[in-house]
């Protein structure tokens, strides 16, 4: 490659990063030698391809959690959700709204710190079922 030549890189291996789906190219990931010209072997060209696969997952989930969070915070209905231990990991503005309650006093709280009468009406035992 031309720019590989321009940058004194004697010998590159280039792995191409492509959507899953739709096979946009995103990018390359490149590995190179500077010092001389070298011949990769098959194991390494195919941890690089391995590699720029998992890169191109990882591209992809984060676009997909992006996605998510969108249509959670413009959601007109209240959603919520929260971990094993009852956690707040999602709270959206249609919830503060709901509740008088902004997101950043109930995330990572638990829901029976946040509302105490969910445990005087027995809600807690619910969730130790689970």
């Amino acid at each position: 490659m031309p720019i590989l030549r321009k940058a004194e890189i004697g010998g590159g291996a280039i792995a191409s990063v492509q959507q899953p789906s739709t096979n946009p190219l995103w990018g390359l990931l490149i590995a190179h030698h500077c010092s001389s010209s070298r011949q990769w072997q098959r194991l390494e060209v195919a941890f690089l391809q391995q590699l720029s696969n998992h890169i191109a997952t990882a591209i992809h989930k984060a676009e997909l959690a992006e996605l998510s969070e969108k249509l959670i915070n413009s959601s007109a209905d209240g959603i919520l959700a929260v971990d094993q231990d009852c956690r707040y990991t999602v709270w959206n503005p249609a919830m503060e709204q709901m509740t008088g309650i902004n997101r950043q006093a109930v995330m990572g709280r638990s829901a029976f710190e946040v509302f105490p009468f969910l445990k005087q009406i027995g809600e807690d035992q619910f969730f130790m079922l689970l």
